[in-house]
């Protein structure tokens, strides 16, 4: 019997731990061709990276892309990380460190090239680095369309396409005419002739803020930073604390979004009354955050959209310690300024600086502030009716897709990731693992969400590939 053919779209961590987590899956014959932009497999916006101050924002042991071997990562560092330039500080412990995301990229194809060496026999593997632009149903499979014109032919299609960076805030004509731009965090000219400027405007307090500041200060930036942001919820640090207990009952969740709120709230009044931290209350959630995710309303789930999503963030998703600690010596130093609000327009002034336009939060009045550039840090478009990308509009055109309800990717099942069609119905052979499923899996974008949905999706494609066996690993992971 022929190969099953399976393409995956997206060559960034979420379309590297699919492809790995297929061949775990499958037993018999199978090809997989994985198309992406990125010149390497496994990196993307988050691990394509150089610069060494952009940690991961865990210690490895968290990070292992085994589920069943929890020092999975921490081992491979201890083998390979002082050949590839990189050691723990002094007296911490591999499985306690946090690596630079470059290495941690390296690691996941590292992975993926020793399951495709051992199972060489049996499975096909085909990088193509170029950019899909479109897909067309033929019969029973698909084909990729790719910019260079290439189609290829694929009997599944899994979409791992990442991230979308947000579109800049439009800036006003200049007084000179010249219409300034706000710089691309991820663009190495982002920070040429940084050294020389007295004043950086960041638009972002998270942990995107925070990789910009790093970059400004390695590439020998002096001066001052202003950062601005809706609510001004500055990035924090990871501290390694045990889940607050009596939070949640696994064995009686709640049926409401509120219900979990009110459950956060005692525990909160209880942490402060015996000496704990407010971050171990999200340690306690979100192991059940897919089970209460799954019972919410759509009306909890914009509630919690609007009014939550900041302040979860901000408390789940932090920063290495020693980042922490470089942002910290800035700010005591008096070099950075925090505001609240939103930035409004651009222009260039007399003297050459930029006159930024801002309204502070709960304000209408305007203000200005005078800066030499502007780095946008302020996230990624998750809504996929405001993404730019040919193959979004392409899949949506076609209704293969169809926006999430809740305005942040698209909708699919989110047990297996089949993807639902425009008028609600699965489509054959048509999965998405990480970021596109951010509104059905809240917490798809994280590694650990990331590999589990790999997970679920490879075995779920793996049990109706008519060649193929299923090895389960799904529940070593949970």
């Amino acid at each position: 019997m022929a190969n099953a053919q399976i393409g995956i779209v997206g060559g960034g961590l979420a379309g590297a731990l699919t492809a790995l987590k297929l061949i775990r899956a499958t037993t018999e014959g199978i090809d997989i061709t994985l198309i992406g932009s990125d010149p390497e497999i496994g990196r993307g916006i988050a691990y394509s990276t150089r610069n060494p101050s952009h940690l991961v924002n865990g210690p490895a042991k968290n990070f292992g892309v085994e589920p069943q071997q929890p020092d999975h990562l921490a081992r491979w560092l201890q083998s390979h990380a002082a050949a590839l330039g990189w050691q723990p500080p002094a007296g911490v412990a591999f499985a306690d460190s946090f690596p630079p995301r470059w290495l941690y990229g390296t690691y996941v194809q590292h992975q993926l090239e020793q399951a495709i060496a051992q199972n060489a026999g049996r499975v096909g593997f085909r990088h193509v680095s170029d950019r899909v632009v479109g897909l067309r149903r033929h019969g029973q499979g698909y084909g990729i369309v790719t910019q260079s014109g290439a189609a290829i032919a694929v009997g599944q299609v899994v979409l791992a396409t990442g991230l979308f960076r947000k579109s800049a805030t439009e800036p006003a004509e200049g007084a000179r005419g010249a219409r300034p731009s706000i710089h691309d965090p991820w663009h190495d000219q982002a920070y040429d002739g940084i050294d020389r400027d007295r004043e950086v405007l960041v638009v972002g307090t998270g942990l995107s803020a925070l990789d910009v500041i790093l970059s400004a200060e390695d590439a020998g930036f002096k001066g001052r930073y202003i950062a601005i942001s809706r609510r001004g919820l500055l990035v924090q640090e990871r501290l390694d604390l045990t889940a607050w207990p009596d939070v949640l009952d696994p064995q009686d969740l709640p049926t409401q979004l509120s219900q979990v709120v009110a459950a956060a709230r005692r525990a909160r009044r209880s942490i402060r009354q015996n000496d704990g931290h407010l971050h171990q209350i999200a340690g306690a959630i979100r192991p059940h955050l897919p089970e209460l995710w799954e019972r919410a309303t759509l009306r909890e789930k914009r509630q919690f959209i609007r009014h939550l999503r900041p302040f979860w963030e901000n408390i789940l998703h932090r920063a290495a310690p020693v980042s922490v600690e470089r942002l910290q010596a800035i700010q005591r130093a008096g070099r950075f300024t925090q505001v609240s609000g939103r930035l409004t327009g651009l222009d260039r002034a007399e003297d050459g600086s930029l006159a930024v336009q801002w309204t502070p939060r709960g304000s209408q009045v305007t203000r200005t502030v005078r800066a030499d550039r502007v780095i946008g840090a302020d996230g990624f478009e998750f809504d996929w009716r405001k993404v730019s990308d040919p193959l979004v509009k392409d899949l949506l055109a076609q209704g293969l897709v169809h926006p999430d309800d809740t305005g942040f990717g698209i909708a699919a099942h989110g047990a297996s990731g089949q993807v639902l069609d425009s008028a609600g119905q699965g489509v054959d052979g048509l999965y998405a693992v990480g970021h596109p499923l951010r509104g059905v899996n809240w917490e798809s974008n994280s590694i650990g969400e990331q590999l589990a949905g790999a997970i679920r999706t490879a075995e779920f494609i793996a049990s109706r590939t008519p060649s193929g066996g299923v090895r389960a690993e799904l529940e070593a992971s949970q």
